[in-house]
This record gives structure tokens, C-alpha cells and sequence, in this order.
């Protein structure tokens, strides 16, 4: 094939906007979650952003922080609560996909202002969130599991939607990049601690009465054998992501480690949020034709059990 058909052949493919199901899940998955951090601290909304929190208006305000927080604006309470209540209802919308195309960065700008005013309640989650939301005001998180998708379907291709087409990939591709990234850095870190390398770190990290909630964290530290295996295979699989989720045998697996790894984190550790965040990550991942044949599987798998069910029931019946 000449270059010249080969820049064609990559013209088309990025004229065609890709994994529109994993964006909306996405969108779904750290929607939710910033909205279930809005909900759980609306009665400590006041401790948290407020003037006479944790973290005091003036002091905030005077520390270089105005430019770039909507709750430095103004001081006062009615203010904070007004900007509180409208960053649940954008939130809201962007998670129900609802108008995308003004709630993505609606959403990244509530987001930003509400972490941005008080850093003491973050666990790590709210950077990628940061990142994610910028990269999605640049793609079309319409194009699936949202309301707009239900209200506007496929319409004729209008002058310009090649353009928009591959703003979108390239923000998809933005985010891969920094997912590989984020899992890249991570494992390199990892690897050069002493407790990483000599396969402790997980012992540590269930010891510890900060971190460590969970009833069955004793049923592993207790082995040093399953200490070891966690603490290894963390690094080698943080660091192999980056490089394992391009193939296409290989995607599937990668994700779902992913999902079992964080779930654990979440579990063992109580960083719910970040967990979510990093699972919700993973959606992108995935190609919406991979999406299609997971949901054929589904169906047929569900077919075969509800034709197995109906002669039982018939049975039952006589």
C-alpha cells in the first residue's frame, strides 16, 4: 500500500468517531462519583468550603488560589451554597447526559473550583478526574448511554462533523496516553522502593490502621507467600498495562485486572472514590466492537438460561 493510500486509509478511520460506548460510561462512572461526593457532604458542606471550615475563606482567598477556584469569587455563605447546589445540579446533568456539549465543561469547572478549594479532601482520584473532564470537553460524550443520545439520533453528516470526528479521537487518544502514564509512573515508583522490591509493601500497607478496614486484611498479611505475589504482580501489572492494553488479545484481561486491582484498593483500603475513578478509567479502554460482542455474549448467555428456565416452569406447572 503507496503512503498516499495509507494517509487515506487514516483520514477515514479518524473521520469516524470511536469508542462513543466507552466514553459514556466513562462520563457515567466519574459523574457518579463526583455526584456521590456532593451528596454525602451536603451537611458538612459548611465545614469543608465554607468560611469558617477546615480550610478558612480569607486564607484561601489571599493565598493565590483566587484564579482558580469560583468559590474564591465571594465569601459568603449564601454564595458558597449557591455555587455547592449548582455543581450537584451540573454534575447531575453531565452524568445523566444531559446538553454534553455545555455540562462537560460546566462539569470540569465546578469540579475544579469545588477540589481546588480545599485540598484536604482528596485521595488521588481528583487529578485523574481533572485531566479526564478537560480531555472530554474536546470529544462527543453524546454519542451513547446519555439523554442526548436517546433525544437526537443519528442524524445526516453535516458540513464540519469530520472535523468534530477527530477532535474527538484525538481526545480519546489524550486519554489513553494519560491512563498509560499515570499506570507507567506509578509502577516505575513502585519498583524503586525497597519494600516494592523486596515483596513487603502490601504487608505494610494492611498493618496499617489508617488504610487497612477490612475484616479479611489479617487472611492476607499473615501470608507471606500471598504478600508477596500481591506486591509483585501490582508492579509488573501497573507497568505492563501501558504496554498490554494496545492488543487487542490481550485488552480484555488487562482491563479486568485493572478492575479486580482497584476493586481491592477500594476494599482493603477504603479509597472508594479513587477506586471508582480508576475503574470507571477503564471504560475507555475498550472499542465499541468489543462493547457489541460482550453485549452478543450477554444476550445469547441470557437466551440459554430463560430456554432451560421455561420447560422447568412449564414442568413445574403440570
Amino acid at each position: 500500500m503507496s503512503l498516499r493510500a495509507r494517509l487515506t486509509a487514516l483520514r477515514a478511520a479518524a473521520s469516524v468517531k470511536h469508542r462513543r460506548f466507552g466514553l459514556g460510561l466513562l462520563t457515567i462512572g466519574i459523574g457518579s462519583t463526583v455526584l456521590m461526593v456532593y451528596v454525602q457532604h451536603f451537611r458538612m458542606r459548611g465545614f469543608l468550603w465554607g468560611d469558617d471550615g477546615v480550610f478558612p475563606w480569607q486564607t484561601f482567598a489571599t493565598g493565590g488560589h483566587w484564579i482558580r477556584s469560583l468559590y474564591a469569587i465571594c465569601g459568603a455563605a449564601w454564595f458558597h451554597t449557591a455555587l455547592y447546589l449548582c455543581g450537584t445540579v451540573v454534575t447531575a446533568a453531565f452524568t445523566l447526559g444531559w446538553r454534553t456539549r455545555i455540562t462537560t465543561v460546566l462539569f470540569w469547572l465546578f469540579t475544579w473550583s469545588l477540589y481546588t478549594r480545599n485540598s484536604f479532601v482528596l485521595d488521588g482520584g481528583d487529578n485523574l478526574i481533572y485531566l479526564l473532564a478537560f480531555y472530554m470537553m474536546f470529544a462527543d460524550c453524546s454519542g451513547a448511554a446519555s439523554l442526548d443520545a436517546a433525544r437526537v439520533r443519528r442524524r445526516s453528516r453535516k458540513r464540519g462533523d469530520t472535523l468534530i470526528a477527530m477532535f474527538h479521537n484525538y481526545a480519546i487518544l489524550a486519554m489513553m496516553l494519560q491512563i498509560c502514564l499515570l499506570y507507567f509512573t506509578s509502577g516505575l515508583f513502585k519498583a524503586e522502593g525497597h519494600v516494592w522490591q523486596d515483596g513487603t509493601a502490601v504487608y505494610y500497607v494492611l498493618r496499617s490502621t489508617e488504610f487497612n478496614l477490612s475484616p479479611l486484611g489479617p487472611l492476607c498479611w499473615r501470608s507471606a507467600a500471598v504478600v508477596t505475589l500481591l506486591t509483585w504482580s501490582t508492579v509488573v501489572f501497573e507497568i505492563s498495562w501501558p504496554f498490554l492494553i494496545w492488543f487487542q488479545k490481550t485488552r480484555f484481561l488487562v482491563v479486568c485486572g485493572a478492575v479486580l486491582l482497584h476493586a481491592m484498593i477500594g476494599y482493603f483500603m477504603g479509597l472508594a472514590w479513587f477506586s471508582l475513578v480508576m475503574i470507571s478509567a477503564q471504560a475507555v479502554a475498550l472499542g465499541d466492537s468489543e462493547y457489541l460482542r460482550a453485549a452478543g455474549v450477554v444476550r445469547r448467555a441470557l437466551s440459554m438460561v430463560f430456554a432451560q428456565a421455561e420447560p422447568t416452569a412449564v414442568a413445574s406447572g403440570r
